[in-house]
């Protein structure tokens, strides 16, 4: 048995041995085949100092200093060759100088001018490995497009995204229109998305109220405050109400709600059309809506002024109106009229508004009057509702006021009288403006066209002024009333006025309302230079007419400080009402 095992066992060794013998002789003679037998690579002179050197047939090629290729370093020390690289012949020597292109980019690199590449000492166009240009100064990387030939081509810019949009929408059932403000680009493709056809769920339009107009949306005194519009498919009724009402009701709607978060969302709203508000009439009305001025309508097409009452209505003036086949607005008949009293209660009743500042028609004028008429809550002498008065005085200067037309028989003299209530937080002497009123043929439109009926500040609450004058209405019958404020301190000043009644009785005199009287005369003299005290007034004859001559002074302060009262004196036309002139104390341009 264990001589059997031995026997394997040598068998086996002399397999291994006479197998490996065989693959060395075919590796060496394969390698002998392809880079030759180094027993023919000896010296030319034939010698062979080492010639008792045994070399391995291992493959690890160096180059002799003879130019000739060893398969190792033993056989070229076997034959006393140096060796000068150990690598297969011919040796290579490395540049020292590695190649640049002219921007200074090594060859076979990108350069810092994308997408310039180094090529063998060339600059070319290789944006595929290089990429295009990413200084800020040039454009972003996704302002180019890589092309074939490697260059980079700037895209063509595309439109800016809007910063700003318009929109108009309408109630179903409704002829009103009102026209929205966006600002926010994601929800300006919504509303075009509604426009269409895209978006179908969510198409409401709703918001938070703004009680004031904007230029965009006429006639409308309120419009949507543009941060907080957002569609909806569903919202509660609490907020939901038509365009026309929301406008006469406003007030009371809003305060259902905190102060600045006065919901709005008709259920009925349909957005119809985006809105250029660049397009617009000659009364600035933007087109495809109704003017101020009933029945006007801005045109789309023509951007023409054009009537068409049966879709934006009459005026409200507190006049009746028939609405004609032809687009026009017909005055009915009015009724004769003797007594007319309004305490704002449901709406402004057909007052308008109105203002007016000397130095805003300066060259160049001064800053706008800063003022506001409005219907409120805070005060009232009769109901719940009067007219809330505010405007900044520092301009020394400026009158608000509200007026109204009254229709009455054409070319007819009319005896009319005023009253009104002012309140006022305190009573004092210094600070008080000026109490003014007016009756006419025409609108009045500056301060010199309004009377003097008293002071502010005289008592603390409510108090009664009035007016009269004798009025010659105009061959259409038309005759104006108004009241108001009028600032001499430099102050900002709230007043309340409520209840107004209006007496119109036919008279015989036939005067048109010419000054005769010296009220008339000093009641002109006092708004017309804002006189607080009346020192005297006399009449005398000048260049063949009568004249006034008003004495009369207003408390000043001398560089603000020291208090002193200011002389002014002014003569008038008795006859036509026209002021002559106006004389002063010689230092009162020092006087504020």
């Amino acid at each position: 048995m264990k001589k059997g095992v031995i026997v394997f066992i040598l068998l086996g060794v002399i397999v291994f041995v006479s197998f490996s013998l065989v693959s060395a002789n075919m590796f060496t003679d394969f390698f002998n085949k392809i880079f030759g037998n180094d027993a023919d690579l000896s010296p030319s002179d034939g010698t062979n100092p080492n010639n008792n050197i045994v070399c391995i047939e291992i493959y690890d090629p160096i180059c002799g200093t003879n130019n000739i290729t060893y398969s190792n370093s033993c056989y070229a020390n076997k034959y006393g060759i140096s060796i000068q690289c150990e690598q297969a012949c011919p040796c290579s020597i490395p540049d020292p100088t590695p190649i640049k292109c002219s921007d200074g980019t090594l060859d076979g690199r990108c350069s810092i001018t994308k997408p310039k590449f180094c090529d063998e000492g060339r600059l070319i166009d290789k944006c595929s490995l290089c990429g295009c240009p990413s200084d800020p100064s040039v454009g972003s990387v996704d302002s180019y497009l890589c092309q074939e030939d490697g260059s980079c081509k700037i895209k063509e810019p595309g439109p800016p995204p809007p910063e700003e949009a318009y929109f108009r929408f309408k109630l179903t059932g409704h002829e009103d229109t009102f026209i929205f403000k966006l600002n926010n680009s994601t929800k300006i493709q919504k509303a075009r998305d509604i426009l269409n056809g895209i978006e179908t769920e969510n198409i409401r339009v709703a918001g938070y109220i703004n009680q004031e107009p904007v230029e965009y949306n006429p006639p409308w005194s309120y419009y949507l405050a543009p941060n907080s519009v957002y569609f909806f498919q569903q919202a509660i009724e609490l907020c939901d109400a038509e365009i026309g009402y929301l406008e006469e009701t406003l007030e009371e709607y809003c305060r259902q709600y905190p102060q600045g978060k006065c919901q709005w969302c008709p259920w009925g709203s349909v957005l119809i059309e985006e809105v250029d508000i660049d397009k617009k009439c000659s009364d600035g009305t933007v087109y495809g809506s109704c003017s101020f001025d009933k029945p006007k309508f801005c045109e789309k097409q023509t951007l023409t002024l054009k009537d068409n009452c049966n879709l934006c209505g009459c005026p409200q003036d507190g006049n009746e109106y028939i609405c004609q086949s032809d687009g026009s607005c017909k005055l009915k008949i009015p009724t004769p009229i003797n007594e007319y009293n309004e305490s704002f209660e449901k709406d402004m009743g057909g007052w308008l508004l109105d203002h007016h500042l000397h130095c805003e028609q300066d060259s160049p004028p001064c800053s706008s009057l800063i003022w506001n008429i409005s219907r409120s809550t805070n005060k009232s002498f009769e109901g719940d509702y009067s007219l809330k008065y505010y405007m900044d005085g520092t301009h020394d200067d400026g009158v608000i006021w509200v007026e109204k037309d009254f229709d009455l028989k054409p070319d007819t003299n009319y005896d009319l009288n005023i009253t009104f209530n002012l309140w006022s937080d305190v009573e004092k002497e210094i600070g008080r403006w000026t109490i003014v009123s007016y009756f006419g043929n025409v609108n009045p439109e500056i301060e010199e066209d309004f009377s003097s009926v008293g002071w502010t500040l005289e008592k603390a609450g409510w108090k009664e002024y009035s007016y009269k004058k004798n009025v010659r209405s105009d061959d259409a019958g038309k005759i104006w009333a108004a009241f108001g404020v009028s600032a001499v301190f430099e102050t900002w000043r709230t007043h309340y006025l409520d209840y107004v009644t209006i007496s119109i009785n036919e008279s015989k005199d036939s005067s048109g309302g010419l000054i005769s009287t010296q009220d008339q005369a000093t009641e002109k003299a006092v708004t017309k230079n804002k006189i607080q005290i009346i020192n005297s007034v006399e009449t005398k004859e000048q260049d063949g007419k009568n004249i006034y001559i008003i004495d009369g002074s207003r408390k000043k302060r001398i560089l603000f400080l020291i208090p002193v009262n200011l002389n002014i004196k002014t003569q008038i036309d008795a006859e036509t009402g026209e002021i002559i002139s106006t004389k002063k104390s010689w230092w009162s341009f020092l006087a504020w």
